[in-house]
């Protein structure tokens, strides 16, 4: 029905603004703001960590709640370590590339 559809448009465009005012209102913290700038790369690191190593799909079913909150804070480290380790790596390779060559570490 068109008017529930413009109602919930309505209701997201809400929260858009007042998420928007916030955010200039309020000064986050260094890491909360590293976090949304690399959504996307802890997004991505996540799903290769599930899916693809294979003790992730027969230790899921197992774990009680506070194990699941400890493993869901450890695959949100480990994340994030992938994802600091990969920026890394792309520093130096933009240092080197800077530099007049890609040196040994990065040549195939």
């Amino acid at each position: 029905h068109p008017t529930f559809f413009a109602e919930r448009f309505g209701w997201l465009l809400l929260a858009a603004a007042a998420v928007r005012g916030l955010g200039q209102a309020v000064s986050y913290p260094r890491w909360l703001r590293w976090v949304g700038r690399e959504s996307l790369a802890l997004y991505l690191a996540h799903l290769a960590l599930l899916y693809l190593v294979p003790t992730a799909r027969w230790v899921g079913p197992r774990l009680s709640p506070v194990a699941t909150g400890v493993a869901a804070f450890g695959l949100a480290v480990v994340s994030a370590g992938l994802v600091l380790a990969w920026r890394w790596v792309e520093a130096r390779r933009r240092e080197a590339s800077a530099a007049g060559g890609m040196g040994r570490a990065f040549s195939p």
